[in-house]
């Protein structure tokens, strides 16, 4: 098993994609990528996750399986602003889309809580 660096994106066999933001081990049935000469942002890296999957979904399964060597010439779409990937919008775009799920896990936190009370008194 191959070691990798953290900030990396990984594609298993079946087109499922993930952001890895810890080093880690792969072997050689999974695509990964990470870049050596950028360092992007955690939100870049986890928008570029989603537009690899999205641009995949549905292609791969147990019988028709993806070997990293077919996943070289996948086309991804991203923002562009002036010619060039808008990383600014990639990230806005995850930081709101984050805070939108933290806030839906708080709300189901406090309603979980606020049933639990009425059992418990009663009422």
């Amino acid at each position: 098993m191959a070691s990798f660096p953290k900030n990396s994106i990984t594609i298993d066999i079946f087109g499922n994609t993930f952001y890895r933001g810890y080093d880690f081990g792969a072997g050689d049935d999974t695509g990964v990528y990470w870049n050596d000469k950028r360092e992007y942002s955690k939100e870049a890296m986890l928008f570029f996750a989603a537009s690899m999957e999205k641009s995949i979904s549905g292609r791969f399964f147990y019988g028709k399986k993806l070997r990293s060597s077919q996943s070289l010439n996948f086309k991804i779409k991203l923002p562009i602003q002036d010619q060039e990937p808008d990383y600014e919008m990639m990230e806005t775009f995850i930081s709101a889309i984050q805070k939108l799920v933290i806030r839906d896990v708080v709300l189901y936190a406090e309603s979980k809580i606020l049933a639990t009370k009425s059992i418990v008194t009663g009422s």
